[in-house]
Formats: structure tokens, C-alpha cells, sequence
């Protein structure tokens, strides 16, 4: 195994093994499932828990049915946001830290029509997630996979924070995934001297997007149904695969 492919299985089981361990007690954070009125614009929307105040931004998007849902996300309320494009944006009811646990983050999007894309940004820390025009999804420039019109795509993000033998934050997104969470589709790391903050989820879009169901908590149960036991078989799959590795190299 080359030696670039040890060092990211390596390092990926000292994310998921640090991850765990602080992840012992599940608070949601902020929900947002779009339960209002059929045709409700964005700037009357204050619904959902864990927001400081209504939603801002173009009057274009409007509360549509039906609501997104996706096998591995929790059950889906109300309906969808729908976007003829434009700017959305919501401030949580307080700046959210992966301080004392992981972030994790959750939300579904929907293309109605083809050639339309959109970009989630949880400022200032600066993460995006983005669907291109053309369908491909990325991470801060890291490709994830593709999307495509009329099927819907559930995003799972973890943000953690570690340390020694420095401080480093490491990004994870997860792309339609199944029950067993494998290896994140997209990741990265950055070096910080402090705490990654969340102070909003924004929201840009083309016409024909749909987005739905977004959820922040402390825990993986907080935004995702995993089967039983599917970080241990991350864990120790990941490990063998390290394992391997250092066989290979002897």
C-alpha cells in the first residue's frame, strides 16, 4: 500500500476514535423541517428550535410540498424549501463550538431542473458544501460525488477537533450514506489555534433547488440513523486497513 494511503487510513482512525470518545451524551442543537403554510415566504419563517431569529433573505423562496426524506436521515416534518433563486440565511440562537464535542450536521437538497446548483456555508468558519451546475458535489474544492435531477441528497457533515500533538479541526462529509457509515466521501484538515464557530447556516441557490430537514447536534444519532455499532466497524475497518499497510511496507 503506497505510503499516502497509510497515512489517510492512520489518520482517519484517530478522527473516528476521538470523535467517539467525545460524543458521550446527544444534544440537538438547531432544527429546521419547514412546517408552514403552503406557499409561506422565507421571510416570515421562524419556526424549527435552536435559531435566534426568523429567516432573511430573497422573498423568492417559498415553503413547498413535499418534504424531503432520505433511508439513513430521521423522519422528515413539514415540507420543503423551494428556491426560484437566491439568498437564505438564519442565525443559530447562539454561536455553536466543537469546543467540548463534535459538530454534526445534516440537510437534504433536491434538483427539480437540470443545470441548477447551490452552496451551503456554515460562516465564518468558512465550510461549504456546493453542487455545481453540472451535478458534481464538493467540500471546500474536495470532490464528494454527483447529484442528479429528481433525486434527492442527504448530507452529513462532522466537524472535531483534536488535540495533541496540535490543534487541528477536520471536516467529514458523508454523501447519501448508507446504514454501516463508511469513510467520509470528502475530508480535511486545518490547523487552528481555537475552536471552529457556526454562527449561521447560509444558504445560495439557482432556481429549481429544494432544500429540507436541517439538523445540528453533539452526536451522530442527532442527525443520521446508523445501524448498530457502525462507527466501531468504521473504526475497526480502518485499522486494518492501516494494518495492511505497514505489512506491506516491511
Amino acid at each position: 500500500m503506497p505510503a499516502s494511503i497509510h497515512r489517510l487510513a492512520t489518520s482517519l482512525v484517530l478522527f473516528f476514535a476521538i470523535a467517539s470518545a467525545r460524543e458521550a451524551t446527544a444534544v440537538l442543537l438547531a432544527y429546521e423541517g419547514f412546517n408552514y403554510a403552503v406557499g409561506q415566504r422565507l421571510p416570515t419563517m421562524a419556526g424549527g428550535t435552536g435559531w435566534g431569529a426568523a429567516w432573511t433573505g430573497d422573498d423568492a423562496f417559498v415553503d413547498q410540498p413535499p418534504t424531503l426524506s432520505y433511508p439513513t436521515a430521521l423522519p422528515s416534518t413539514g415540507d420543503a424549501l423551494l428556491s426560484t433563486g437566491g439568498d437564505a440565511g438564519r442565525l443559530f440562537s447562539a454561536p455553536l463550538s466543537n469546543a467540548g464535542s463534535d459538530l454534526w450536521i445534516s440537510f437534504q437538497e433536491l434538483s427539480t431542473v437540470a443545470g441548477s446548483g447551490a452552496t451551503v456555508y456554515l460562516p465564518p468558519g468558512g465550510l461549504y458544501v456546493q453542487k455545481t451546475p453540472l451535478g458534481e458535489i464538493d467540500m471546500n474544492g474536495w470532490t464528494a460525488g454527483y447529484s442528479a435531477v429528481g433525486k434527492v441528497d442527504f448530507f452529513l457533515l462532522q466537524i472535531t477537533q483534536f488535540n495533541p500533538p496540535a490543534s487541528t479541526i477536520s471536516f467529514n462529509l458523508w454523501l447519501d450514506p448508507g446504514p454501516v457509515l463508511g469513510p467520509p466521501n470528502a475530508f480535511y484538515t486545518q490547523a487552528s489555534a481555537s475552536p471552529d464557530l457556526l454562527q449561521q447556516f447560509f444558504y445560495r441557490s439557482d432556481s429549481g433547488q429544494a432544500l429540507d430537514e436541517i439538523r445540528v447536534g453533539t452526536t451522530l444519532s442527532d442527525v443520521f440513523v446508523p445501524e448498530s455499532g457502525t462507527l466501531l466497524l468504521l473504526g475497526s475497518g480502518l485499522a486494518g486497513l492501516a494494518a495492511l499497510g505497514r505489512r506491506q511496507r516491511v
